[in-house]
C-alpha cells in the first residue's frame, strides 16, 4: 500500500507541482504589489482589480488541482495503463483507496493554499474569521459553539465531502467503462444519476434543517453536523463499493 501511494503521488505531482508553485508565486507577487498600492488612495481601484483577479485565479487553481487526480484515475483505470494496474498483485479496494487518499489530500492542500493566498492579499485587520479568547468570530459576530468540537466536525465534513466528490467522479467513470462503445457518454450519464442519488440521500437532512432554523443551540447544531457526516459516509461507502466491484471484474483488460 505504501509503495502504491508513493507511485501514485509521484505520478500526480508531475502535474500538480508546477500548478502549486505557480499559484504561490502569483499569490506572493500579488500580495507585495497590493501592499505597495494600498498605501496610495489614488490606486485603490487597482488593488480591487488585483484582488478580483486573484479570486478568479484561485477558482481556476482549485478546479485544475481537482482535475489532475481525476485524469490520473481515468488513465490508470480505463486507458492503456489500466493493463498494468489490473496486473498488480493487490486487492482492487486498496488500489481505489490509494487514489482516493491522494485525491482528497490534494483537495485539502489546494484549499489551504487558497486560504494562505487570501491571507497574503488581505491585511490582518480585515480577516473574516478570528479566534479571540477561545471564541470564534465570523464577520465580527461571535459563534457560540465549542471551538474544539467545531474544528473536529468541520474537518470530518471536509474530508467526507471531498471524498464524496472524488468518489462520485470515480464511480461515474467506473460505470462508464461498462459501455465499451462510448465510455465518456456513459460516465456523464452515470454521473447525473449518482448526483440525483446524492440529492435523494440529503433531502431528509435538508428538511430537518429547515425545521431547525429557529433553534440554533449547540446540541442541535452538533446533531445536524453528525447527520451530515453520517449521510456523507453512507454515500462514500456506496460509491467506493461501486468502483471496487466494477474494476474487480477487470472490464477493459482485453
Amino acid at each position: 500500500m505504501i509503495k502504491l501511494l508513493k507511485y501514485e503521488l509521484k505520478c500526480i505531482m508531475r502535474f500538480l507541482q508546477p500548478i502549486y508553485v505557480s499559484f504561490l508565486i502569483m499569490s506572493f507577487l500579488s500580495g507585495i504589489l497590493n501592499y505597495i498600492i494600498i498605501k496610495n488612495d489614488k490606486f485603490e481601484f487597482i488593488s480591487a482589480f488585483l484582488n478580483l483577479t486573484m479570486y478568479i485565479v484561485s477558482i481556476v487553481f482549485i478546479v485544475a488541482a481537482m482535475f489532475v487526480p481525476i485524469m490520473r484515475y481515468y488513465s490508470s483505470m480505463v486507458k492503456d495503463e489500466a493493463y498494468q494496474t489490473f496486473c498488480l498483485p493487490m486487492d482492487m479496494k486498496l488500489i481505489v483507496l490509494s487514489k482516493l487518499i491522494l485525491a482528497v489530500g490534494n483537495n485539502i492542500v489546494s484549499l489551504i493554499l487558497v486560504i494562505l493566498s487570501n491571507y497574503i492579499l488581505s491585511d490582518k485587520g480585515s480577516l473574516y474569521l478570528k479566534i479571540i479568547d477561545n471564541k470564534l468570530y465570523l464577520f465580527g459576530e461571535p459563534i457560540y459553539f465549542n471551538l474544539t468540537l467545531l474544528i473536529i466536525m468541520i474537518l470530518l465534513i471536509l474530508i467526507c465531502s471531498y471524498s464524496m466528490y472524488n468518489l462520485l467522479v470515480f464511480a461515474a467513470i467506473s460505470i462508464g467503462t461498462l459501455i465499451n462503445k462510448n465510455i465518456i457518454s456513459g460516465s456523464f450519464l452515470a454521473g447525473i444519476f449518482l448526483y440525483l442519488l446524492i440529492i435523494i440521500f440529503f433531502t431528509p437532512v435538508i428538511l430537518i434543517m429547515m425545521n431547525m432554523q429557529e433553534n440554533t443551540s449547540e446540541k442541535i447544531m452538533a446533531l445536524f453536523l453528525i447527520m451530515c457526516i453520517a449521510v456523507l459516509s453512507i454515500i462514500n461507502i456506496l460509491f467506493f463499493y461501486i468502483c471496487s466491484r466494477i474494476f474487480k471484474e477487470k472490464p477493459n483488460l482485453n
